[in-house]
Parts: C-alpha cells; structure tokens; sequence
C-alpha cells in the first residue's frame, strides 16, 4: 500500500514543480491540508496515515516536530501562496480524498473549501483533478499488476481509461513506470 501511495504522490511531479522547489512554509500549508482532509471524519485510518507519512517525506519535512493545527480555508486564503504552491496544493488535497478509496462527505467539505480558498479558475482545477484521477488509475494498475494482467477484459479496459492503443498492460505499466522515472 505505502509503494502505492508513494507512487500517487510522485505523479504529481508530472503536472507541478517538484515539492523541493517550494519554501518550507508552503510545503507545511501543504501537509497540513491534506492532514485536514484526512482527519475530515475526526480519525485517522491506516491509509491517511500512511499517505501522510509518505507526504511528510516528499516534502522533505522530517525535521519539523509539530505542524499546527489542521489548515482552515481561511487561513489558507490569506497565505500568499504562489501559483506552483497552489497546484501542488490543490492536487494534493484532491489525491488525499481516496486515500483509503473512497471520499467521504466529510472530507469533500473540506477538499471544496480548501480549493474555493485557493482561487484557482474552473479549468485549471479540471486539469489538476484529471491529473489527479490518472495518477490513482496508473498507481491502482501498479499495485494490482499480477491481476489485472491476467485478465484481457481489464487489460483493455484500463488501456482505453488511460487513452493508450493496444492492449498489453506490461505495455502500458513500462510506460507508467518510464514517465514516473522522468518525473
């Protein structure tokens, strides 16, 4: 489960700057967002806290001890983050939402507030929640590689989901793991 989640996070190096590139203050707004989405319904199951363990090492925070209290929209409105921020922010809170598989309504009144607070047009939050959907489909296929191969019906289907020709999921997995590796 964590290679899986690992693997949804790094995804998001294909669609915003790589997480080093952003301050520390920014990288802290960020984790502490998606702690907020994951602690939405007031626990904190197995795969947000995996998620959240993996996060904390992407972001290269394994140095600060205490993050604060989970962020607010409001405090996220006033925080003068920059646009790479934003996105990397936004896809973030997005990809925690199925985190263990399946968003919640907790988590998605949370998820909608944070992204009203970031002021992100309707088409560039498309295009980072599509970003996002690929990044759970490609790191699912991974995870379930032995299975899914086993079976052409799924092979085919995911090609068609991911908008590649062909229906050779090693195919498809060598190019999910050749553009991870160019992230």
């Amino acid at each position: 489960m964590r290679d899986g989640l690992r693997l949804r996070i790094q995804a998001a190096g294909r669609f915003t700057p790589p997480a080093g590139s952003l301050s520390e203050q920014e990288r802290v707004l960020v984790f502490r967002a998606v702690q907020a989405v994951i602690e939405a319904d007031g626990f904190l199951a197995q795969p947000g806290a995996d998620l959240l363990m993996s996060l904390r090492e992407e972001l290269q925070l394994h140095h600060v001890t205490d993050f604060g209290p989970d962020l607010t929209a409001d405090e996220l409105r006033g925080s003068g983050l920059s646009a790479a921020a934003k996105d990397y922010l936004c896809y973030m809170v997005l990809l925690s939402g199925f985190a263990d598989g399946v968003m919640t309504d907790g988590e998605r009144e949370v998820i909608d507030g944070l992204c009203a607070a970031l002021d992100l047009d309707e088409r560039r939050r498309a295009e980072i929640q599509s970003a996002c959907q690929r990044a759970i489909l490609e790191a699912t296929i991974l995870m379930n590689l032995p299975e899914v191969i086993s079976s052409s019906d799924l092979a085919q289907r995911y090609c068609r989901e991911l908008g590649l020709d062909g229906d050779s999921l090693e195919q498809v997995a060598d190019a999910i793991l050749q553009s991870l590796a160019e992230a």
